[in-house]
Order: C-alpha cells, then sequence, then structure tokens
C-alpha cells in the first residue's frame, strides 16, 4: 500500500533559516539578481501587508534533498539582509531605553529570536544560508565599506541599503523608541508567520528542469543563466567542480554580465550559424542532447574562446 507525501503547508519564511541545517545554493544556480525595483516592491507588499494585519504569500521555495537552493534565492537573500536590519535598528533603540522599559518591551527576547535566525546558537556562528560563493561575504557582512567584488554582489549591497534606508524611515515617523522597538517585534512575528512561503522537496535532478519552467513562467532568466544551468547540471558529478571552473573562468575574462551574454549569443553565431537570442538555448540543448562529455565540452570551448575575445 502506498502513501501519498504530506501536502505542504505554508509556514514564516522567518523559520527557513536554520543555522543546524544550512540552506546552499548549487553551482547551476545564478547569482544575487534583483535591483532595486524589485527590492522596493519586496518592501512594499510586506510593509503593507504588515500595517493591515493580513497574511502574505511569498510563494515557493524549492529545496533539494540535500539542503541546496533551486528557486527561492532572491526571496531568501533579501529576508535575510531585512532581519539584519531589523538587528541593526534594535541595537540602535534599545540603548535608548530604560532598564525597566527594556524589560517592558522584551527586548532581550527579540535580540535573541534574531541572532539565533542570523547566526545560530553554538559559540561559532554559521550562517543559516549560503549563496554563491562571489556573494556570500556581501551577504554575511553588513559593513557599510564593503569591497563590491562582483556586479551580483553590489546589487546585495544596494539591496541592504535600500532596505536600511526604508526601514529608518518608517521607524523614525513613530513617536518615541518604545513604540520602534514595538514595531520591530510585529516585524519579526510577521516575518515568523504572516509572511509565508511553501517548501517544497524535490530531487537534485530536476534543477535545470526548475529553471526553464521559471523561464516560460516569465521570471527573468537570461539566457547565460539558462546556458549555465543546462550545461553545468549536465556533466557528470565528478566533472562538475572542472565545469564551473571553466564557466567562472569566462565570466572572469569577459568582466560584466551583459558582456558575457553577448558572448554566447555571438560564440553560437561563429560555430553553428546565426541565431536569436530566443532561440538560443532550445538549439543549444538540441546539439548538447543530455550528453555529459558534449555538456563539458561545451564549457571548455567556452574558456578557450573567451580567452581570446
Amino acid at each position: 500500500m502506498t502513501t501519498n507525501p504530506p501536502k505542504p503547508v505554508p509556514k514564516g519564511i522567518a523559520k527557513l533559516y536554520r543555522a543546524d541545517s544550512p540552506l546552499r545554493t548549487p553551482i547551476i544556480q545564478r547569482s544575487f539578481a534583483w535591483g532595486p525595483r524589485q527590492v522596493s516592491d519586496y518592501w512594499n507588499d510586506l510593509a503593507a501587508a504588515l500595517t493591515a494585519n493580513r497574511y502574505h504569500f511569498l510563494g515557493l521555495i524549492v529545496i533539494d534533498e540535500q539542503g541546496r537552493i533551486h528557486d527561492g534565492q532572491q526571496r531568501l537573500a533579501t529576508t535575510y539582509v531585512f532581519l539584519q536590519c531589523l538587528e541593526e535598528q534594535l541595537d540602535r533603540y534599545k540603548t535608548r531605553l530604560g532598564e525597566q522599559e527594556a524589560i517592558d518591551a522584551n527586548v532581550g527576547t527579540l535580540a535573541g529570536n534574531l541572532s539565533r535566525v542570523l547566526r545560530g546558537e553554538e559559540q561559532t556562528p554559521t550562517p543559516p544560508v549560503k549563496i554563491g560563493k562571489g556573494d556570500q561575504t556581501a551577504l554575511i557582512r553588513t559593513s557599510a565599506g564593503l569591497a563590491q567584488t562582483t556586479e551580483s554582489a553590489t546589487r546585495l549591497i544596494k539591496a541592504r541599503g535600500t532596505l536600511r534606508d526604508l526601514l529608518t524611515v518608517e521607524m523614525e515617523a513613530l513617536a518615541d523608541d518604545r513604540a520602534r522597538v514595538d514595531r520591530l517585534w510585529a516585524w519579526w512575528k510577521f516575518l515568523n508567520d504572516g509572511a509565508s512561503i511553501i517548501e517544497l522537496t524535490v530531487s537534485a535532478q530536476t534543477a535545470s528542469r526548475v529553471f526553464e519552467t521559471l523561464n516560460t513562467r516569465g521570471v527573468q532568466l537570461a539566457v547565460d543563466d539558462l546556458i549555465k544551468s543546462y550545461l553545468l547540471a549536465t556533466v557528470n558529478e565528478t566533472d562538475q567542480d572542472e565545469g564551473m571552473s571553466a564557466w567562472e573562468s569566462v565570466a572572469q575574462q569577459l568582466g560584466k554580465e551583459t558582456a558575457v551574454r553577448e558572448f554566447v549569443l555571438h560564440y553560437w553565431g561563429s560555430h553553428h550559424g546565426q541565431t536569436t537570442k530566443d532561440d538560443l538555448f532550445p538549439a543549444l540543448k538540441k546539439h548538447v542532447d543530455g550528453d555529459p562529455a558534449a555538456a563539458l565540452r561545451q564549457l571548455k570551448a567556452y574558456e578557450q574562446d573567451a580567452g581570446s575575445v
């Protein structure tokens, strides 16, 4: 007798951050991609729902059995950064409360809640989410002077700045520091219960299909993201490090992300005949045809040609 798997149930997005079982992005995932419009939309949606005291659904978070994120990196990274901003604001206001007022506001519990989701409970802090290695430092460190090593890291740093500014404006509009701490409590409870996601566990083998499905749904996955996802998901597991190294070499040699997108299109034109941006990915999939060796050859060919651009 077969039993149906349990139905996924909504839960607050903050409940996904578990330092004892950190989530991470697989190498096929794109880097942090949200710009100012997406970050502002994120804030506006959440702030409106919190103010109206209503539930807000943030969508599916797709994770495989090994804790790797296949859909949801942007929302998880942005929410993690927002939680950092809440902690910064709490640190700012709690020192200005009197001792009894801080006790009445339950400041210690809120500080502990935020610290636990951001760093875990062990003596050695462990981030509960790990994204692309070019972005991880920008995700974890909140210093204003943090070096912007990649375009995606720059976007992540700007996202933190946007959320910090929006939250500061909201806090300063309140009557006093006790009201501000109460609002921070409201934000914490909302992210822990009201701003909900559905966590969907899938097999690792579905990763590239998730990327393609997202693209057909209208999520803006660029052609180079799709190509990277498909090729790295196709190569043998033992060759993934070599394949990723080749792709990273292309990105380093070309510099800007837009240059990589132009490169893969021009590469195809020079080797296989002209095509359009929309037709490139289907043509490449047909050419590789699911062959791991062909996928690795393609990655290494990109690396070789990028050096002559």
